[in-house]
C-alpha cells in the first residue's frame, strides 16, 4: 500500500469518539516534548560521517539552528527531498517511540513509590491495537493497549523481560532528568529504527540488552572518575555528592532481582542522603550507630538516593530513626538494606565498609557480565 492509498483508506473510517474515549487522551504522559523528539529524529538519521558529539545535542533551544545547519550542508537540489524523507522518517519514529519508550499511565496506581503531582499514575509500555466497543447499540472501532512485548511474539518470558524494560527505562528516566541528557532514548530508538529498516522484529531481550549496555557504559565511567577532578575513596570510586546518580539507580535495578522485589518502582529521587548523618547528634548518640572514621560517611556504603522531601525529614536523625521511616525506605532498595542492618544490628564503621564492598561488588559483577 502506498502512502496515498493508506491515507485514502484510513480517511474513510467514520469514527465517532464518545466521552469515555475522549478522556483517554489524557491517560498517557510522554517523557519528552515534540521539539525534543525532532532532535532525536535528527540524531538518528544523521549521516555516518557526522556522527559526532554535536550532532547528538538534545537542547531544544538549538532546534532551528540544528536543522538550518543540516540543510546548509546539502546541495540546493537535495534540500526538498531531504525534508520529504525526514518527514516520513519522523512519522515512523513517532510510531516506534509510542511503542517502545515508556510513558506515565494515569490509570495505574503509583505502586510503592512517591511520584509528582504533575505526573500521576505509573510507568507503562504499550502498543496500540485496534479493538471494538459497543455504545448505544452500535459497534465501533476503539483503541486497545497491549504490552509492547507479547508472549506470542517473544516467548513465555516476554512478560518478565517487559517488566525489566520498564524498570530500566524508568531508572534511566529519573537518572537523566533533563531532556538534554536523555541520550538513552536516542540509542533505543536507533535500535528499533534499524530493525524497522530491515523489516526485522524487535525482540524483548534484544531491546533490553541495548538499554543495559547504555547504562553499563555510563556506570563504568561513573565508577572510575578522574581523581584530579573528583574526590575518590582508596579504590578510586567517587565520594559523597560527586557520586553520579547512575550508580544508585542501576544498583537498585540490579537489586530488584537479587532481593526478589518485583513490585519495586522508581520515583524521582535527586537528593543524596547520608544514612549516618554528617552532623551527629552527640547527646543522643549510640555506640551501635557511631562512626569513628568520619571519612567513611561519604563512602557509597553510607549513602542513598532519596527524594528532596525525605532528605529534609531525615535531617540529622540517627540510622535507626531513619530505618523506622517505612515509607521513605521503600524509595530505594539500597536504603532498605541499610535500614534492615541498622534496626537489627548496628551501623558503624564495619557496617559501612561491609555494605560498601557488597554494593560495589554487585555493580562490578554486572560490568563483568555485561551482554
Amino acid at each position: 500500500m502506498t502512502l496515498d492509498d493508506a491515507i485514502a483508506a484510513y480517511s474513510r473510517v467514520n469514527e465517532v469518539v464518545d466521552t469515555d474515549e475522549a478522556e483517554g487522551d489524557n491517560r498517557f504522559t510522554s517523557q519528552i516534548t515534540f521539539p525534543t523528539l525532532l532532535l532525536h529524529a535528527l540524531a538518528i538519521r544523521r549521516p555516518e560521517s557526522v556522527a559526532n558529539r554535536e550532532d547528538r545535542q538534545l537542547d531544544d533551544k538549538l532546534l532551528v539552528s540544528r536543522f538550518t545547519e543540516r540543510l546548509a550542508k546539502l546541495p540546493r537540489s537535495q534540500k526538498a527531498s531531504w525534508v520529504q524523507d525526514f518527514t516520513t522518517d519522523l512519522l515512523r519514529i513517532r510510531c516506534l517511540f509510542d511503542r517502545f519508550i515508556l510513558k506515565r499511565d494515569a490509570t495505574l496506581g503509583a505502586g510503592n513509590e512517591s511520584t509528582t503531582d504533575e505526573e500521576p499514575g505509573n510507568w507503562s509500555l504499550y502498543r496500540l491495537s485496534r479493538g471494538e466497543s459497543v455504545s448505544r447499540g452500535s459497534r465501533r472501532d476503539s483503541p486497545r493497549y497491549l504490552p509492547s512485548f507479547s508472549s506470542e511474539e517473544n516467548g513465555s518470558d516476554a512478560a518478565d523481560v517487559q517488566r525489566k524494560v520498564i524498570l530500566l527505562q524508568s531508572a534511566l528516566r529519573i537518572t537523566y532528568t533533563s531532556p538534554r541528557t536523555m541520550h538513552w532514548i536516542t540509542e533505543a530508538l536507533s535500535f528499533v529504527v534499524r530493525h524497522a529498516d530491515l523489516n526485522q522484529e524487535v525482540t524483548a531481550q534484544g531491546f533490553l540488552n541495548v538499554l543495559e549496555n547504555f547504562a553499563l557504559d555510563r556506570l563504568e565511567a561513573a565508577m572510575a572518575p578522574d581523581p584530579e577532578k573528583v574526590d575518590v575513596d582508596p579504590n578510586g570510586h567517587p565520594l559523597g555528592f560527586g557520586i553520579p546518580r547512575i550508580m544508585f539507580t542501576y544498583l537498585d535495578y540490579l537489586l530488584v532481582e537479587e532481593m526478589n522485589e518485583p513490585s519495586f518502582t522508581f520515583s524521582y529521587r535527586t537528593s543524596i542522603e547520608h544514612f549516618s548523618p554528617s552532623k551527629e547528634d552527640v547527646e543522643h548518640a549510640s555506640t551501635a550507630t557511631h562512626v569513628q572514621d568520619r571519612d567513611l560517611l561519604n563512602w557509597f556504603g553510607n549513602l542513598a538516593l532519596v527524594t528532596v522531601s525525605t532528605n529534609s525529614k531525615f535531617s540529622n536523625n540517627s540510622p535507626r530513626e531513619k530505618a523506622n521511616n517505612r515509607p521513605a525506605r521503600r524509595q530505594s532498595l539500597k536504603l532498605k538494606l541499610m535500614a534492615r542492618r541498622a534496626e537489627t544490628s548496628s551501623w558503624n564503621d564495619d557496617d559501612i565498609k561491609a555494605h560498601h564492598e557488597k554494593m560495589v561488588g554487585v555493580l562490578q559483577n554486572a560490568l563483568a557480565q555485561r551482554p
